[in-house]
């Protein structure tokens, strides 16, 4: 929490025309104004023998999600619409909560072997398990497609990711960039440890920010093939 919603949760809540109530298990979760939210615990995870094939079904967290969500239903709320990442497998059983509560689902990414996470590196050879590991890894999409009633994606290349027989159901719609916050500093510096002078506009940075998906795009490999003087390689952060 908020994770991809954090925009679009602030935009509704700052509307003060909604009821907003947001589930999550993050334990100290940020605030919004307008926004209720509500922690709760998976239901059951994964132990560290788990078989690796149902690992991420194991860990998929909708059964715990369903039973705070009707919890939250007998104290005497029903959304108008459901929204939630897909990805976790918290929309897996929410229509046996509210079956008549329409529900958008995000979905970020589908596994394959050809042209995903694997075997674009040739340092580290694919295993012959890989493609039922990559199969194990859609159980939930594939489960979750049937769930909702409309799909979303923020690319048209993540859509393409999964098969034909979704794209109809999911629509195309980009996260956005906040352009009103994200805008040209001319006086800006930058002070890294490593560099003996504050980094300015003079100088041409390549950065690059991602999250636990750095190996799956190999840009730290891509990185290390380029060559560039130092203030043009600055910074590879992965939150």
């Amino acid at each position: 929490m908020p994770g991809q919603y954090r925009e679009l949760v602030q935009w509704l809540a700052e509307k003060k025309e909604h009821e907003i109530l947001f589930l999550t298990q993050r334990k100290k979760p940020p605030t919004f104004d307008g926004v209720r939210t509500v922690i709760y615990k998976p239901h059951h995870e994964a132990k560290e023998k788990t078989y690796g094939l149902v690992r991420t079904w194991e860990n998929a967290a909708g059964f715990g999600a369903a039973q705070a969500a009707g919890q939250i239903r007998n104290k005497g709320f029903t959304p108008d619409i459901i929204i939630g990442h897909i990805g976790w497998g918290e929309l897996t059983f929410i229509k046996e909560v509210y079956p008549d509560v329409p529900v958008i689902g995000f979905f970020e990414y589908f596994y394959s072997t050809d042209g995903g996470p694997i075997g674009f590196n040739p340092e580290s050879p694919v295993s012959d398990h890989a493609p039922y590991l990559m199969a194990a890894h859609n159980t939930v999409p594939l489960v979750n497609i049937e769930v909702v009633d409309l799909g979303h994606c923020p690319t048209y290349w993540q859509r393409d990711r999964f098969p034909n027989s979704f794209h109809d159901r999911i629509y195309v719609c980009h996260d956005g960039i906040r352009t009103e916050k994200l805008l040209p500093n001319a006086d800006v510096q930058v002070t890294l440890g490593r560099v003996d002078k504050p980094i300015t506009r003079d100088e041409e940075i390549v950065t690059f920010m991602a999250r636990n998906f750095l190996t799956d795009y190999d840009f730290t490999s891509s990185l290390v093939e380029i060559t560039l003087n130092p203030f043009e390689v600055m910074q590879i952060t992965a939150n």
